[in-house]
C-alpha cells in the first residue's frame, strides 16, 4: 500500500499474488495512494481481482507516468478488473505502454481493467506484443471505460498526442478495440487528429472467443457506447473478426451514446448478424456526424450495411466517399 512516491522500479518478481482468492495485486504496488513514476515489471501476478502488472488499484487523483509492463498477467478463472498496468484504475495514467499477454475472465483490458468516473488516461501504447483475453468486457486499453481515454498531449513530437492500440483482443461479450465497454459518463476522445495517423493508431485485431455459443458486441472502439457515453473523432484501421458473433461494427458493436465529429473504419468488420462499418446497430441520433467507411463489412449470416445496420437514426448521417 503505496502513500507516498515511487520512481524508477524495475520488478522482476510477482509469480503469485497469493491464494485462488487474493486481490488488489499489482506487480510493484497492491494498491497506490500516492505517486508512481517509470516503474517496470516483468512479472507474472496471479489473483482474483484487482490484478495489475504495475498496481493493483490506483485511488482518485493518483498519477501514475512513465509505466512499462512487460508480464504476461494471468487472472484466475473468475478473475475481474485485470489489466497490464492497472486492475482498477480511478486516478491518472500518463505515458502508460503494455507488451504483455494479459488473460482475465471479465473486465479485461490491455493498460487496465477499468477506468473509472473521473479517471483519465492520456498518451498510451498497447504493443503489437500484446494479446488481450477474457469472457466479457475485454478491451485494447480498458474493459470498461467511464472516464477519459484521449491521445491528449501538450506539444509536438515526445509531447504531442499518442495512442496507439496494436495486438490482438479476444472475447465473448462486449469486447472492443479501444474499450470492451464505453459506459455512462466514458469518454473515448481523439483517436482522429487531422486525417493523420502517424501517432494515432487503432490496428487491433478483434475475435470470438472459442466455444463462445452467443457471442456478441464487437466493435474497432467499443462493444457498446452506451447512452451517456462519447466517442469524438475515432479513427479505426481494426479488423473486426466476429464470425458467429451479433451486433459487430467498426466502431461499435451497438451504439447508444454519442458518435461525434468525425469517425471512420478503415479495416474489415465480419460478424454474424447486424454487421455495419461504423456500428452493428445504432439506438442514437446522428446528428451532425461525419462517418465513413472503407473496409470490407461481411455478414455471415445477415443484415449488413456499409455504415450502420439496424440504425434507429433521428437525424441524417453525413458520409464521406
Amino acid at each position: 500500500y503505496n502513500t507516498g512516491g515511487v520512481y524508477r522500479i524495475d520488478s522482476l518478481g510477482v509469480t503469485n499474488g497469493g491464494d485462488s482468492g487474493s486481490s488488489n495485486v499489482g506487480g510493484v504496488i497492491g494498491i497506490n495512494d500516492g505517486t508512481s513514476t517509470t516503474p517496470t515489471t516483468k512479472a507474472l501476478s496471479a489473483a482474483n481481482e484487482n490484478v495489475g502488472g504495475i498496481i493493483g488499484i490506483n485511488h482518485s487523483g493518483k498519477t501514475v507516468s512513465n509505466v512499462v509492463n512487460a508480464a504476461n498477467i494471468t487472472g484466475t478463472a473468475d478473475s475481474q478488473y485485470v489489466g497490464g498496468l492497472i486492475g482498477d484504475n480511478s486516478g491518472i495514467v500518463q505515458n502508460g505502454r503494455n507488451n504483455g499477454e494479459i488473460t482475465g475472465q471479465a473486465y479485461v483490458g490491455g493498460l487496465v481493467g477499468i477506468n473509472q468516473q473521473g479517471a483519465k488516461m492520456e498518451r498510451i501504447v498497447n504493443d503489437s506484443s500484446a494479446a488481450i483475453t477474457g469472457d466479457s468486457y475485454v478491451g485494447g486499453i480498458a474493459g470498461k471505460n467511464v472516464g477519459t481515454i484521449s491521445a491528449a498531449g501538450d506539444g509536438q513530437g515526445a509531447d504531442g498526442p499518442l495512442l496507439v492500440n496494436r495486438g490482438k483482443i479476444t472475447g465473448r461479450e462486449y469486447v472492443g478495440g479501444v474499450a470492451g465497454s464505453n459506459g455512462e459518463g466514458g469518454v473515448i476522445d481523439n483517436t482522429y487528429v487531422d486525417g493523420a495517423l502517424e501517432n494515432i493508431k487503432n490496428t487491433v485485431e478483434l475475435h470470438v472467443k472459442p466455444g463462445s455459443g452467443d457471442a456478441r458486441y464487437f466493435g474497432g472502439v467499443a462493444g457498446i457506447n452506451e447512452k451517456g457515453a462519447a466517442i469524438t473523432n475515432a479513427m479505426t484501421e481494426a479488423d473486426v473478426y466476429a464470425d458467429g458473433a451479433a451486433f459487430v461494427g467498426g466502431i461499435a458493436g451497438l451504439n447508444e451514446g454519442l458518435l461525434q465529429g468525425t469517425v471512420g473504419n478503415a479495416g474489415n468488420v465480419i460478424g454474424s448478424a447486424y454487421v455495419g462499418g461504423v456500428a452493428g446497430e445504432n439506438k442514437a441520433n446522428f446528428d451532425g456526424l461525419t462517418a465513413s467507411n472503407t473496409g470490407e463489412v461481411k455478414a455471415t449470416g445477415m443484415m449488413a450495411a456499409p455504415a450502420v445496420s439496424s440504425a434507429k437514426t433521428a437525424a441524417p448521417l453525413r458520409m464521406q466517399p
